[in-house]
């Protein structure tokens, strides 16, 4: 599997890829919340990235924000691509991607449950692990277990 280069992803997303990187093996495109939903159905129709293989955060708890992670791949071109966004730590909210790829329903309720990050436009984000009526997302940095 490639990656999509640098140069497709600013002709796709144009200056709304605040950011594009390389590590890894993979190309890491950076977008603003605003922009998270739009970017990644223009990924998605321009690209053909039709498959969502993850969709997580990372807490960055030293530099007070969270980073929503999800990787696509095109199994037709077998290309993959990374998106990331940062939200703050609190009140953090993109609209949801579920209508894009039908994968992200549980992936978002999983992220919602474990980082606090909200999607808007998601039908529901009850707890999938946890039990119902759960204080806090244990996989914070700052998340205190409790008695």
């Amino acid at each position: 599997m490639t990656t999509v280069s640098p140069e497709e992803i600013s002709t796709v997303l144009g200056p709304r890829a605040v950011e594009v990187t390389e590590s890894h093996g993979w190309t890491i495109c950076r977008v603003e919340p605003d922009q998270w939903y739009g970017c990644l159905a223009d990924l998605n129709r321009s690209l053909k990235m039709d498959y969502l293989a993850c969709l997580t955060a990372v807490d960055l708890l030293e530099e007070g924000r969270m980073d929503l992670v999800v990787h696509l791949m095109s199994l037709e071109h077998r290309r993959k691509l990374a998106v990331k966004c940062s939200v703050p730590r609190d009140g953090a909210s993109v609209r949801s991607v579920r209508d894009i790829w039908a994968a992200a329903d549980w992936l978002e309720r999983e992220t919602h449950e474990m980082f606090g990050i909200h999607f808007e436009g998601h039908p529901d984000l009850s707890n999938l692990l946890l039990p119902n009526g759960w204080q806090g997302h244990p996989l914070r940095k700052d998340y205190v277990e409790p008695d």
